[in-house]
């Protein structure tokens, strides 16, 4: 055994004089604040057993440990402890009403892409008045004969209608909007599991030498911890020859509820 190492290293400390360490002694150089270690310590995340808190006295102990990987566990438990809380904070539920503008009255089109246009028609196709409480978000499109588990957007679009599936880039603005507001637009399980397709909004991009047709997602950003628009790629090769990750179990479709 090592001199750095003992059979129990322990850090104990008062939640107001926290104390970095060392290989070789103690360090009053904070490595983490009071108030980070109480949120962490009260947080519903499981807490590690090395660590005990008693009033404002805390312990941190191990067998067989660096005094200085304690620290950094303790760290590291701060840090998990954070993202959790992020991960799964939630606000406000949607309620009431609301309408959906026109793709090219949300400011949203980046200046690559513009609306397809089919027979005259362009391929936006706004919901019309919408009541938030009937939104379902548990629809995934795939299905049993489906192999491997990945359809390309030409079949993800067709399962689309199928479905009767919503979703426009007018409903992803006022999602966001929402979202501004500090309400919660998605169920938390879906937080980084889930990408929210809006099919029923058709762009194409700008210049290229072939029609490269784009549909607006919603998905999770872990940095920001909120939802943000994404821009899929529709490739309707079934071997991806040409790009794209086609759809798969991780995409959902917004459907309304089934009234009963």
């Amino acid at each position: 055994m090592s001199d750095n190492q003992s059979v129990d290293q322990r850090i104990v400390g008062k939640l107001g004089h926290i104390l970095n360490t060392s290989k070789f002694g103690f360090r009053k150089e904070p490595i983490f604040s009071p108030e980070r270690l109480l949120f962490a310590l009260e947080n519903p995340a499981p807490r590690p057993k090395s660590i005990s808190l008693e009033g404002d006295v805390f312990v941190i102990s191990s067998e067989d440990a660096y005094v200085d990987g304690l620290a950094s566990a303790v760290v590291n438990f701060i840090e998990e402890a954070e993202h959790h809380a992020k991960m799964t904070k939630t606000g406000s539920e949607l309620s009431g009403v609301v309408t959906p503008l026109k793709a090219e009255d949300t400011g949203l089109i980046p200046e690559s892409l513009s609306l397809l246009i089919e027979d005259g028609v362009a391929q936006d196709f706004p919901e019309g008045l919408l009541d938030w409480a009937s939104l379902d978000y548990s629809g995934g499109f795939l299905k049993e004969t489906d192999r491997p588990k990945l359809i390309t957007g030409g079949v993800m679009l067709e399962r689309a209608d199928e479905l009767g599936a919503i979703g426009s880039l007018g409903l992803a603005h006022r999602l966001l909007e929402a979202q501004s507001q500090g309400r919660q637009i998605f169920p938390v399980e879906s937080r980084g599991v889930h990408v929210f397709i809006m099919p029923r909004t058709r762009l194409v991009f700008n210049g290229g030498s072939e029609p490269e047709v784009y549909v607006p997602a919603m998905e999770w950003k872990n940095g920001l911890y909120e939802w943000v628009l994404r821009w899929h790629w529709v490739v309707s090769d079934p071997e991806f020859r040409y790009g794209g990750s086609g759809f798969g179990d991780q995409h959902r479709f917004i459907r309304l509820l089934k009234l009963k």
